[in-house]
């Protein structure tokens, strides 16, 4: 086979496996490379991103908006992280490691503190 000019893909190119051919594009690779390393043991503890939304109903200011990690409905105090809704209706929960924190369902409810 003809040597290429570029090493990474001649070499890539040559890679037989059970007598057939694997070639992998140059596009390919960057795919790859995208994915990021693999699990290595890092420095430190990462800090999970916050998340946030919108309260909409005109908006609504001072809504009290939770996470509800146990899905009834109702907020639970000791476990479940509140905030109240700013003037265009944003409200934003602490990055936290609980398990439902990135999957739980927002809940907004309105209260005599609440201008729509």
């Amino acid at each position: 086979m003809p040597k290429d000019n570029n090493p990474s893909i001649s070499i890539l190119s040559n890679f037989k496996s059970a007598n057939k051919r694997v070639l992998i594009s140059p596009l390919g690779l960057l795919v790859l490379a995208a994915c990021g390393g693999g699990g290595g043991s890092g420095g430190g503890v990462s800090t999970p991103a916050p998340r946030d939304g919108f309260g909409i109903k005109g908006p609504l200011l001072d809504a009290f908006a939770f996470l509800d990690y146990d899905g009834d409905g109702a907020w639970d105090e000791a476990t479940e992280p509140f905030d109240r809704t700013e003037a265009g209706g944003k409200f934003e929960f602490a990055g936290s490691n609980d398990p439902n924190f990135a999957t739980a369902n927002v809940v907004i409810l309105t209260d005599e503190q609440t201008v729509d």
